[in-house]
């Protein structure tokens, strides 16, 4: 369905790529990805002394984007060194200033398009329980998007999921 996911955090230095191959320090493979876009109807404009509502007009509101996956690694000690590369790309570091009101950018590619598309992205939640000693760590995060849909890397066009 995806062959790329890449999450690059606001100060554009940071850059995390899900379902990577693997590396020698370990890697994440991306087990569900589900964007979900918000409908806006109202539904409850009834007509005036007669039967039934009043049509609306339909818009969309925000897209939830959610991600599971998991990290795997020969080590514990490299499962911690992915683990904070991803937390760094999501959040950046804490004495980073905060200059733009997003916290990044997540690039996707569908396998049937040829063209990566971005949308920008505040963190609703981002969870990564850990197990001592543990060469894996499972994570979900859920992401947002003030805007509908996704804009096409080099054509700028809009796409809805």
């Amino acid at each position: 369905m995806l062959s790329k996911v890449q999450i690059t955090n606001a100060n554009t230095i940071d850059v995390y790529q899900l379902d990577q191959a693997p590396v020698s320090t370990g890697y994440s493979i991306l087990t569900s990805f589900k964007p979900e876009i918000e409908d806006r109807t109202i539904t409850d404009r009834n007509r005036t002394q007669n039967r039934g509502k009043w049509p609306t007009f339909s818009y969309e509101g925000g897209m939830s984007i959610e991600m599971e996956g998991r990290i795997l690694a020969d080590t514990p000690a490299h499962v911690m060194t992915q683990l904070e590369l991803l937390e760094k790309s999501l959040r950046g570091t804490p004495t980073d200033a905060i200059s733009v009101r997003r916290h990044g950018t997540l690039t996707v590619r569908r396998l049937d398009k040829t063209e990566d598309w971005f949308c920008y992205f505040t963190i609703l939640a981002a969870t990564f329980p850990l197990t001592a000693e543990s060469t894996n760590i499972d994570y979900l995060l859920t992401l947002f998007s003030f805007l509908p849909y996704w804009t096409g890397v080099t054509s700028g066009n809009f796409f809805f999921w």
